[in-house]
């Protein structure tokens, strides 16, 4: 155990320290915001209510709903809770050598929910939008790792947080729609014309 927090945290200063540039600096903490994805949620929300009918897209709304509130539940109320793994930014053997490059969170840091949440939400998307748009999975996919890449840059998680969080909102939401498969199923049988 020793051994992997000691590459978590070298590979957390790589990427918060070595690959710090302008760019990034800037993009980033932009990136992991997630108001500013309220948009692109809206956008989802409104494509969904276009391919679908009404009936069926208001269960899919529920469906998504759901599924990100498991994850963040789970990752956010309980496992953080039960482990307790302070932040990098809120270690003070680190602040001298940390980038920190947004305001550092109270919370603690083991599991990421951003990326529970992200990856849990690009699962149930890629699931119900399938009938429409299966080339979105990848691009879905690379988002939520663009998230959970963003909150070890600006110093808010380490990898682990990030990796364990995309392992945990994946592993909820596949076993979520295992569950929810036999109603999904109907309702893509079902004609509303």
């Amino acid at each position: 155990m020793e051994t992997l927090i000691h590459w978590d945290i070298r590979i957390f200063h790589f990427i918060n320290q070595t690959m710090g540039n302008d760019f990034m600096d800037t993009l980033l903490p932009l990136i992991r915001n997630r108001y500013i994805w309220i948009p692109v949620y809206i956008a989802i929300i409104t494509y969904i209510f276009h391919v679908y009918h009404r009936y069926k897209a208001y269960y899919y709304l529920i469906f998504i709903i759901l599924a990100i509130s498991l994850t963040d539940l789970t990752a956010g109320n309980i496992l953080k809770k039960l482990v307790q793994r302070e932040r990098p930014c809120q270690l003070i053997e680190f602040s001298s050598q940390i980038n920190e490059r947004v305001h550092c969170s109270y919370s603690y840091s083991f599991p990421s929910a951003h990326a529970a949440n992200h990856f849990g939400l690009s699962l149930i998307l890629w699931y119900l939008l399938v009938d429409y748009e299966r080339r979105w999975g990848l691009a879905l996919f690379l988002w939520a790792a663009l998230i959970a890449f963003a909150q070890v840059y600006v110093g808010v998680h380490y990898p682990l947080d990030v990796l364990a969080g995309a392992l945990l909102g994946y592993a909820i939401v596949r076993s979520y729609i295992f569950l929810i498969h036999p109603i999904v199923d109907r309702l893509r049988n079902v004609s509303f014309d």
